[in-house]
């Protein structure tokens, strides 16, 4: 017999592979659990685990992809866990021009000293690209620039296999309004299916592949830095709430999200200027519902908030 052991596989201190098959179970093939940071221990037989092979049914056993399920009546299934699996995915930290980019980096590398960052590309399907470019993994996480993560989150989520094709996304807290969902959300990346992705989008996240969405809370938002990440994060995210609503009047979740950026009772830093932000941008969707690309273009949403601010900032 011979073990066979998938990679980024922790094992437990009094593991040390000195099990031995009794004579009449020497025809089964072992496997052992290991545990996932997302869900109950398991043994996933899509992604294998910690196995134990009978020589002769290796031999017999084609094709690299093995189908477990058709080894019925030769596995034999163990409880104990013998470890669990290991961060493997790379870790990108995106920022163009916020002013608590520098800042939140640094935090972030103190936890996770293998981020990386990319700075400075223009257009946010570029940027995402560049991740992927760069990403030595299957899949990669990315942070926004403007993303605390909280103390309890260690990016040690592991998708199984079948998982691994759909974008995972986990819901953000929002400091300036109370709402908590995927805006600002942390995110985890297949890599090919950025790489290949050339169509036409307003939301990038949803425009790129399928979507797995986690409801767990595991950061905050801090767009409300300046006054002008505060204007451009609830102008962005109100015509973007506009036009789920417009493409979909039944649409309860964006209409209900859509009140709560334009009613925020909150008194925190810059929330004026998040209150200025939404009200522009219900005066601009009026007049501008079929050019809404235009929010993507970080540059130009810096032109507008001087045109329409810049005497008062400077008074």
């Amino acid at each position: 017999m011979f073990w066979l052991v998938t990679d980024h596989v922790l094992f437990n201190n009094s593991w040390n592979f000195d099990f031995v098959a009794e004579a009449w179970d020497q025809e089964y093939l072992h496997l052992w659990p290991v545990c996932y940071s997302n869900s109950d221990i398991k043994i996933d037989l899509q992604d294998s685990c910690v196995q134990l092979w009978p020589r002769k049914l290796a031999l017999y056993t084609q094709g690299y992809a093995i189908d477990f399920q058709k080894l019925n009546g030769k596995l034999k299934i163990l409880n104990q866990p013998v470890g669990k699996y290991a961060d493997m995915f790379d870790l990108f930290f995106i920022s163009y021009h916020e002013s608590n980019a520098d800042e939140n980096y640094q935090n972030l590398l103190k936890r996770f000293p293998h981020a990386k960052r990319i700075n400075g590309i223009k257009g946010i399907q570029n940027a995402h690209r560049a991740c992927a470019e760069q990403s030595t993994t299957e899949m990669f996480w990315t942070v926004d620039a403007d993303t605390i993560i909280d103390q309890t989150w260690k990016f040690d989520y592991l998708p199984s296999r079948h998982d691994r094709n759909y974008i995972h996304l986990w819901y953000s807290r929002n400091p300036v309004n109370g709402l908590e969902y995927g805006y600002g959300s942390v995110k985890l990346w297949p890599k090919n299916e950025v790489l290949s992705y050339n169509g036409s989008w307003l939301d990038y996240t949803t425009s790129t592949g399928k979507i797995k969405i986690i409801e767990d809370v595991i950061a905050t938002t801090m767009f409300n830095s300046s006054p002008f990440e505060a204007w451009k994060s609830a102008f962005r995210e109100c015509n973007k709430l506009m036009y789920n609503i417009n493409c979909n009047p039944l649409d309860i979740n964006s209409q209900l999200r859509l009140n709560r950026w334009n009613n925020t009772t909150f008194s925190v830093e810059n929330a004026e200027w998040c209150q200025h932000g939404c009200q522009d941008a219900a005066a601009w969707y009026q007049n501008n519902n079929t050019n809404l690309k235009l929010i993507n273009d970080f540059d130009w949403l810096k032109q507008q908030f001087n045109m329409r601010y810049h005497s008062t900032l400077t008074a």
